[in-house]
């Protein structure tokens, strides 16, 4: 969980600076989102392109829990009759006709809160502020086959989005049947808060074609394969050239 944070130009940090919180004044976000987001990225990742690729690690690596602290927010209930409270017990979220909320997770250091509303809408707020909000993306691009995206936290600047290839050996089965099939490919990308960038991760051929993002703690992540079988496994990042 600890973030190492590499040194930055001082004229290449504040052209970053004012180009997000540009972007930031036209989403209608406050400068506390850009801040956080600026902060986890680093001068190689913001200078230039960043690839990524999963590959298998140690299970007892990636299953290791975050530390614990009193969690800034919480969600009570689950759907209609959600929502998001503060440790004092105010109500900062409900549920209202625009959408129901059914997941709550809070990034690595506390400082945002990704928000599910089902139908693969989630968003993301500064935990401070939940009227300020970005969208995520719903589905990956130019994949119309595929799933809609499960999100989950890296650390307080990406997040791992998780999507799937359905399987296409569905005739003559049932719905039930259908919906019991592995699917066929998983695919996973990574979303960066700080210029909203998404980019598709490389699956190392070690690892099953088809899973689920159990878990992740840091870049560190767990996968349950189509067998039920638990995977240990990294997300590495590295700028291109």
């Amino acid at each position: 969980m600890t973030h190492r944070h590499i040194p930055r130009m001082h004229h290449l940090y504040r052209t970053l600076s004012g180009m997000l919180l540009s972007i930031v004044f036209q989403m209608g976000c406050s400068a506390d989102f850009a801040a956080g987001a600026l902060s986890t990225t680093t001068s190689e990742e913001a200078g230039g392109a960043t690839s990524y690729r999963l590959v298998a690690d140690d299970l007892s690596e990636a299953s290791a829990s975050h530390p614990s602290n009193h969690a800034p927010l919480k969600l009570l209930g689950r759907g209609t009759q959600s929502r998001i409270v503060n440790a004092k017990g105010e109500v900062l979220k409900a549920a209202d006709a625009d959408g129901a909320i059914y997941g709550l997770e809070l990034s690595p250091n506390r400082r945002f809160a990704l928000i599910y509303y089902g139908s693969a809408k989630y968003s993301v707020s500064p935990s401070d502020d939940l009227s300020s909000n970005l969208s995520l993306p719903k589905v990956p691009p130019q994949r119309s086959d595929a799933t809609g995206f499960a999100w989950h936290w890296l650390d307080d600047g990406h997040l791992l989005g998780n999507s799937d290839l359905p399987s296409t050996g569905t005739e003559g089965r049932t719905a039930s049947e259908i919906d019991s099939l592995p699917p066929r490919e998983s695919l996973l990308y990574v979303y960066r808060l700080v210029d909203e960038k998404l980019a598709p991760v490389q699956i190392d051929e070690a690892l099953p074609e088809a899973f689920w993002v159990y878990q992740t703690t840091g870049w560190n992540i767990v996968l349950l394969s189509a067998d039920d079988e638990m995977i240990g496994a990294r997300l590495e990042k590295q700028s291109d050239p």
